[in-house]
């Protein structure tokens, strides 16, 4: 007895070591995010003084990395996860230190930025979903699972926090610091990958052994379909993905109507990270009990209600919009980001078997942000054509859409806590 609970804890500490080295290097990886994703927009601006552009090239990027986002998921399930997890650090940071030293010299143009983006995005669809992935070759047991997923959101916020205003302040610095200092961070995925023990190899299981013998186009589309049609035929799972849709295109709509409205105002980047920062604080605070709420509270009526409040914030924002207001809204959004984040990753990752993980989050991505790609563009334009009402206004339609998708689906709409989610899949599958 005695040996097995001495096991039993160094296995214990082994996935401890393990998540923290994760934890590591997909931290790094969201704050370099945060702070070449802030300083963008401002150098864009710079180069042509539209917000319209602004939009524009964004959306692009996220065309881009929807793209490949299959492709991407099926790879991940074929490679070692710590060899995506390399590839794209290694990849992310050439590019934005290239990216960087192009702003230094002032030899970058509006083509060339449009060049290094769309590389940088299509390599993140390819392999940016690695690191997931890999999440659930390190924590196997569910109440864990969900446990990580609520310490996630909250390492999201504090990367929010800390992000907007190191991204703002490098920005002051010069318009080159924040990309250099991004591709250094990548830096730190790689080594933080590399020192993960754990096998992170996807399993071989017996219906992929007849794919060795294919042609790798017949091979990978095989690889995807398997992932669409495990997606599919969870009934829960493939709502919940739609729900996500309008939950990210309600969101993507308030904050870049928001940010680029103060852009196109005259804010600085410093201005537009306390507002990230304000934001980040908030949903923090949220994420610590955010676990704790999905694990007690029926995971159905969370969604609606959650998705009911963003609707409320949408309509504040779109009559009361002004810099000082957007700090309100902000904040209230940052409540109910981490529960909403928690219930639908936590859900889809743990029902998901560990072979398709990387497919079925890919699949689940890009029906969840499929919708979200046009958004920054037609921020701009109603930005630009000073439309912000309107925009805002958009917000809250979509959210009321999500809110129903929920309602109409029985098993959706009665999902219950976490401890009840084998139950309630098993329920769904049977009624299937």
């Amino acid at each position: 007895m005695a040996s097995s609970n001495q096991a039993g804890g160094a296995m214990q500490r082994a996935v401890r070591r393990d998540y923290l080295f994760w934890l590591t290097a997909t931290t790094s990886d969201m704050l370099s995010r945060a702070v070449w994703s802030l300083a963008l927009p401002f150098v864009i601006f710079a180069l042509t003084s539209s917000t319209a552009t602004a939009g524009l090239v964004q959306s692009l990027g996220q065309i881009a990395y929807l793209c490949v986002m299959l492709l991407g998921g099926a790879l991940v399930d074929r490679i070692s996860r710590r060899t995506g997890m390399v590839v794209r650090g290694l990849t992310g940071m050439v590019l934005w230190i290239g990216f960087g030293v192009l702003v230094w010299t002032h030899l970058l143009n509006l083509w060339i930025l449009i060049a290094i983006f769309l590389t940088a995005q299509l390599l993140d669809g390819l392999f940016g979903m690695a690191d997931n992935a890999a999440l659930r070759s390190i924590v196997h047991d569910d109440e864990q699972f969900v446990q990580v997923t609520g310490i996630n959101q909250g390492r999201e916020a504090a990367v929010r926090i800390g992000g907007g205003p190191i991204g703002g302040l490098l920005y002051a610095l010069g318009a080159a610091v924040p990309f250099l200092v991004s591709g250094a961070l990548l830096g730190l995925v790689i080594a933080s990958a590399k020192a993960i023990r754990a096998d992170l190899r996807p399993p071989v299981v017996a219906e992929n052994r007849p794919e060795q013998r294919r042609g790798i186009v017949r091979s990978v589309a095989r690889s995807v379909a398997q992932g669409i049609s495990f997606m599919w035929s969870q009934r829960i799972m493939r709502t919940l993905a739609i729900t996500s849709l309008f939950i990210n295109a309600a969101f993507s709509i308030v904050i870049s109507t928001a940010m680029l409205g103060l852009l196109g105002a005259g804010y600085t980047a410093l201005q537009l990270a306390y507002l990230e920062t304000v934001y980040g604080v908030v949903m923090m605070l949220t994420a610590f009990v955010a676990a704790r709420l999905v694990s007690r509270l029926p995971t159905g009526r969370l969604l609606i209600g959650a998705q009911l409040f963003m609707m409320v914030v949408a309509v504040g924002a779109a009559f009361w919009h002004n810099y000082a207001m957007l700090f309100l809204w902000l904040s209230l959004y940052g409540l109910v980001t981490p529960l909403f984040a928690t219930s639908l990753s936590g859900y889809t990752f743990a029902r998901t078997p560990d072979h398709l993980q990387g497919r079925v989050r890919s699949v689940a991505a890009l029906l969840e942000l499929s919708a979200t790609m046009v958004i920054p563009a037609v921020a701009g334009w109603m930005v630009n054509s000073g439309h912000n009402t309107p925009s805002y206004l958009l917000g809250a339609v979509l959210a009321l859409v999500g809110i129903i998708v929920v309602c109409v689906n029985p098993g959706a709409r009665r999902l219950g806590p976490t401890r009840m989610w084998r139950e309630d899949a098993t329920e769904n599958s049977l009624s299937t």
